[in-house]
Protein backbone atom coordinates (compact mmCIF):
# COMPACT_ATOMS: atom_id res chain seq x y z
CA UNK A 1 0.00 0.00 0.00
CA UNK A 2 2.65 1.95 0.76
CA UNK A 3 4.57 1.94 -2.54
CA UNK A 4 1.38 2.45 -4.08
CA UNK A 5 1.24 6.03 -2.31
CA UNK A 6 4.18 7.08 -3.55
CA UNK A 7 3.84 5.79 -7.15
CA UNK A 8 0.38 7.88 -7.24
CA UNK A 9 2.11 10.66 -5.53
CA UNK A 10 5.27 10.96 -7.91
CA UNK A 11 1.93 10.28 -10.97
CA UNK A 12 0.47 13.17 -10.04
CA UNK A 13 3.33 15.54 -9.22
CA UNK A 14 4.59 14.65 -12.98
CA UNK A 15 1.50 15.21 -14.46
CA UNK A 16 1.18 18.65 -12.96
CA UNK A 17 4.50 19.49 -14.08
CA UNK A 18 2.92 18.57 -17.83
CA UNK A 19 0.49 20.96 -17.65
CA UNK A 20 1.85 24.36 -16.68
CA UNK A 21 3.30 26.26 -19.25
CA UNK A 22 6.36 26.37 -20.42
CA UNK A 23 7.22 30.13 -21.88
CA UNK A 24 10.92 30.93 -24.04
CA UNK A 25 11.53 34.21 -25.13
CA UNK A 26 12.28 34.24 -28.88
CA UNK A 27 13.96 35.79 -31.76
CA UNK A 28 12.23 37.48 -34.36
CA UNK A 29 13.49 34.95 -36.61
CA UNK A 30 12.89 31.74 -34.25
CA UNK A 31 8.95 32.76 -34.75
CA UNK A 32 6.90 31.33 -37.87
CA UNK A 33 6.26 33.09 -40.52
CA UNK A 34 2.53 32.39 -40.58
CA UNK A 35 2.61 34.40 -36.98
CA UNK A 36 4.74 37.50 -38.10
CA UNK A 37 2.38 37.72 -41.38
CA UNK A 38 -0.84 37.51 -39.46
CA UNK A 39 0.21 40.27 -36.80
CA UNK A 40 1.72 42.43 -39.52
CA UNK A 41 -1.83 42.07 -41.54
CA UNK A 42 -3.72 42.95 -38.41
CA UNK A 43 -1.13 45.60 -37.20
CA UNK A 44 0.34 47.41 -40.50
CA UNK A 45 1.53 49.97 -38.71
CA UNK A 46 2.97 48.42 -35.36
CA UNK A 47 6.46 47.83 -34.09
CA UNK A 48 7.14 43.76 -32.81
CA UNK A 49 9.03 44.39 -29.71
CA UNK A 50 8.97 40.68 -28.61
CA UNK A 51 8.53 37.50 -28.93
CA UNK A 52 8.04 34.02 -26.85
CA UNK A 53 6.78 30.82 -27.60
CA UNK A 54 4.98 28.72 -24.79
CA UNK A 55 4.02 25.23 -24.56
CA UNK A 56 0.96 23.86 -22.55
CA UNK A 57 -0.61 20.62 -22.92
CA UNK A 58 1.03 20.30 -25.30
CA UNK A 59 -0.48 23.04 -27.66
CA UNK A 60 2.12 25.70 -28.87
CA UNK A 61 1.51 29.31 -29.10
CA UNK A 62 3.35 32.13 -29.98
CA UNK A 63 3.34 35.27 -28.53
CA UNK A 64 4.16 39.15 -30.21
CA UNK A 65 4.55 42.20 -28.18
CA UNK A 66 3.75 45.43 -30.30
CA UNK A 67 3.89 48.68 -30.03
CA UNK A 68 0.91 50.50 -32.07
CA UNK A 69 1.25 54.14 -31.58
CA UNK A 70 1.13 54.56 -28.01
CA UNK A 71 -0.94 50.90 -27.86
CA UNK A 72 0.82 47.92 -26.28
CA UNK A 73 -0.85 44.67 -27.16
CA UNK A 74 0.47 41.05 -26.99
CA UNK A 75 -1.17 39.66 -29.65
CA UNK A 76 -0.81 35.10 -29.06
CA UNK A 77 -1.68 32.60 -32.11
CA UNK A 78 -1.66 29.16 -33.26
CA UNK A 79 1.59 28.20 -35.57
CA UNK A 80 -1.00 28.84 -38.41
CA UNK A 81 -0.80 32.14 -37.40
CA UNK A 82 -4.29 32.03 -36.52
CA UNK A 83 -4.84 34.81 -33.97
CA UNK A 84 -6.19 33.41 -30.35
CA UNK A 85 -5.63 36.47 -27.93
CA UNK A 86 -5.12 39.78 -27.94
CA UNK A 87 -4.42 41.96 -24.60
CA UNK A 88 -4.11 45.16 -24.84
CA UNK A 89 -2.80 47.57 -21.93
CA UNK A 90 -5.46 50.42 -21.05
CA UNK A 91 -5.56 52.90 -18.86
CA UNK A 92 -8.06 52.08 -15.64
CA UNK A 93 -10.09 55.34 -16.96
CA UNK A 94 -10.77 53.52 -20.20
CA UNK A 95 -12.58 50.32 -18.57
CA UNK A 96 -16.55 50.25 -19.38
CA UNK A 97 -18.74 51.82 -16.95
CA UNK A 98 -20.26 48.64 -16.40
CA UNK A 99 -16.54 47.18 -15.87
CA UNK A 100 -15.91 50.34 -13.28
CA UNK A 101 -18.98 49.38 -11.24
CA UNK A 102 -18.50 45.68 -11.07
CA UNK A 103 -14.93 46.36 -10.16
CA UNK A 104 -16.10 48.82 -7.67
CA UNK A 105 -18.55 46.99 -6.02
CA UNK A 106 -16.63 43.65 -5.65
CA UNK A 107 -14.45 42.52 -2.68
CA UNK A 108 -11.78 44.11 -4.60
CA UNK A 109 -13.38 47.71 -5.03
CA UNK A 110 -10.70 49.10 -2.10
CA UNK A 111 -7.66 47.78 -3.48
CA UNK A 112 -5.06 49.29 -5.61
CA UNK A 113 -5.49 48.49 -9.66
CA UNK A 114 -1.68 47.61 -10.86
CA UNK A 115 -2.28 47.21 -14.53
CA UNK A 116 -5.82 46.86 -17.07
CA UNK A 117 -5.82 44.90 -19.86
CA UNK A 118 -8.79 44.68 -22.54
CA UNK A 119 -8.83 41.31 -23.62
CA UNK A 120 -10.13 39.96 -27.03
CA UNK A 121 -10.37 36.50 -27.84
CA UNK A 122 -10.69 34.76 -31.66
CA UNK A 123 -10.60 38.49 -32.85
CA UNK A 124 -14.38 39.02 -31.26
CA UNK A 125 -13.80 42.90 -30.24
CA UNK A 126 -17.56 43.15 -30.02
CA UNK A 127 -16.98 40.56 -26.73
CA UNK A 128 -13.79 41.73 -24.84
CA UNK A 129 -12.96 40.89 -21.03
CA UNK A 130 -11.24 43.30 -19.01
CA UNK A 131 -8.25 41.91 -17.02
CA UNK A 132 -7.10 43.79 -13.73
CA UNK A 133 -3.99 43.27 -11.44
CA UNK A 134 -4.92 44.49 -7.87
CA UNK A 135 -3.29 44.67 -4.75
CA UNK A 136 -4.24 45.26 -1.21
CA UNK A 137 -3.41 48.78 0.32
CA UNK A 138 -0.61 46.63 2.49
CA UNK A 139 0.56 45.21 -0.22
CA UNK A 140 0.24 42.26 1.02
CA UNK A 141 -1.75 40.30 -1.74
CA UNK A 142 -1.72 40.54 -5.19
CA UNK A 143 -5.17 39.14 -7.43
CA UNK A 144 -5.59 39.04 -11.39
CA UNK A 145 -9.20 39.68 -11.70
CA UNK A 146 -11.20 39.56 -14.59
CA UNK A 147 -14.74 40.90 -15.60
CA UNK A 148 -16.84 40.36 -18.94
CA UNK A 149 -18.33 43.61 -20.55
CA UNK A 150 -21.60 43.74 -18.43
CA UNK A 151 -19.00 44.14 -15.43
CA UNK A 152 -19.68 40.58 -14.03
CA UNK A 153 -16.41 39.19 -12.11
CA UNK A 154 -15.45 36.22 -13.94
CA UNK A 155 -12.14 34.56 -12.55
CA UNK A 156 -10.19 35.25 -9.82
CA UNK A 157 -6.18 34.50 -9.67
CA UNK A 158 -3.95 34.89 -6.21
CA UNK A 159 -0.69 36.18 -7.98
CA UNK A 160 3.23 35.61 -5.81
CA UNK A 161 3.15 39.47 -4.45
CA UNK A 162 7.05 40.61 -5.45
CA UNK A 163 9.05 42.35 -2.65
CA UNK A 164 9.01 45.34 -5.06
CA UNK A 165 5.19 45.51 -5.11
CA UNK A 166 5.18 46.28 -1.28
CA UNK A 167 3.85 49.17 0.19
CA UNK A 168 6.65 51.76 -0.18
CA UNK A 169 5.47 52.89 3.45
CA UNK A 170 7.55 49.77 4.61
CA UNK A 171 10.81 51.35 5.05
CA UNK A 172 14.04 49.67 4.30
CA UNK A 173 15.30 46.56 6.67
CA UNK A 174 12.06 46.82 8.02
CA UNK A 175 9.87 43.27 7.52
CA UNK A 176 6.40 42.54 8.18
CA UNK A 177 5.48 40.00 10.05
CA UNK A 178 4.67 37.39 7.68
CA UNK A 179 8.63 37.85 6.16
CA UNK A 180 10.33 37.05 9.69
CA UNK A 181 8.84 33.59 9.79
CA UNK A 182 11.00 32.95 5.87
Amino acid sequence: MRVFRVVAAFAFVAMAAVSFADEKKLEKGDVPKAVLDAVSKKYPKAVMKEFSKETEDEKTTYEVGIEDGKRKIDVECDEKGKILCEEETIDKDALPDKVKKGFADSKYGSWEVKKTEKIVKEEKNDDPSYELVVVTKEGDKKFEIVFDKSGKLTKEEEKKVKKAEKKDGEKKGEKKEEDEDD
